[in-house]
């Protein structure tokens, strides 16, 4: 991976080999993004080597049964999963067009995700009484839309 990187400063910088950067200043700041890149790339294809063991644990005699059940199940989950998604992005836009200035837990889309989340869970206790310090008429309404409207919906599965 180090190698790689320094392959990538060298062509980045247009040097053909690393021995030529003695005493030159080579820019190395996309490097960073290269290794992050590199740990995404990682944690995408762990979760794909789990979701392929699926497919071998189905000839295990014990576990068939449950992997079945599991393919079965996935007609109906993934529509639950789309309408779960639309409404709970559809609050977090909402949370965070209203509160995003004044409010550090909804200060961009994905805090503002988080913090619902939280909400939704019961983890976040005070958010409620920093939104209804800031719009005591919406606050309240939108809080309980929110959470009424998952609860039914995570109840329904």
């Amino acid at each position: 991976s180090l190698s790689l990187a320094w392959q990538a400063a060298a062509q980045h910088t247009g040097i053909s080999s690393v021995q030529s950067l003695a005493g030159e200043y080579v820019d190395l700041s996309h490097l960073p993004r290269l290794l992050q890149s590199d740990s995404n790339m990682m944690a995408v294809l762990s979760v794909a080597i789990y979701a392929r063991m699926f497919k071998h644990l189905a000839s295990v005699k014990g576990v068939e049964h449950l992997v079945r059940v599991i393919k079965k199940s996935m007609s109906e989950v993934i529509p639950f999963l789309m309408l779960f998604t639309v409404l709970f992005m559809g609050f977090g836009l909402a949370f965070y067009s209203l509160f995003g200035t004044q409010v550090y837990e909804y200060r961009n889309l994905s805090t503002s995700l988080m913090t619902n989340l939280l909400l939704l869970m019961g983890a976040s206790t005070d958010v409620y009484q920093q939104i209804h310090e800031i719009n005591p008429t919406m606050a309240p309404i939108l809080y309980w839309v929110f959470i009424s409207t998952q609860v039914i919906v995570l109840l329904n599965v």
